[in-house]
């Protein structure tokens, strides 16, 4: 189950019966939602939908790449976008640090741990704080 009020329009949620589909519009405890491929829209219940889990194929999906972190000297998954670095550390649950450099100097960076005690987890969290650090959707390739 997830709760609409952690969804935003744009979310991809796995429909019980439909499978993976996107958030099209929310209200208290339902939201219709529709494959990327058709206009057809379904209302969903939250029980309806469970989140999808944050893999290393979802992330490669969303453009994420891994390589060892110089500054935080471990492998991690990160992606650029503009002067924002998101960058996670992959543990038990996915903590996430962020780099931002509005005018784009050369120097040392400081690191944001961002998260809170649950870290991100699935692909709607990670969409969420995306579109909150830069005001961008993330484009996700399912």
């Amino acid at each position: 189950m997830i709760e609409s009020k952690d969804l935003r329009i744009g979310n991809y949620v796995n429909h019980s019966v439909m499978g993976i589909v996107r958030v099209c519009k929310i209200s208290r405890t339902t939201f219709k939602v529709s494959h990327d491929y058709d206009n057809l829209f379904e209302t969903a219940d939250e029980e309806d939908c469970k989140p999808i889990e944050l893999t290393t194929e979802i992330l490669l999906k969303c453009g994420f790449e891994k390589s060892l972190h110089p500054k935080l000297d471990k492998n991690c998954w990160s992606k650029n976008y503009g002067s924002v670095e998101i960058i996670i550390s992959n543990k038990i649950f996915f903590d996430v640090y962020t780099k931002y450099n509005p005018s784009n100097e050369v120097r040392e960076f400081n690191y944001n741990f961002i998260t809170t005690n649950n870290g991100i987890n699935h692909l709607h969290q990670l969409q969420n704080l995306f579109q909150t650090l830069t005001g961008k959707e993330l484009k996700v390739n399912l």
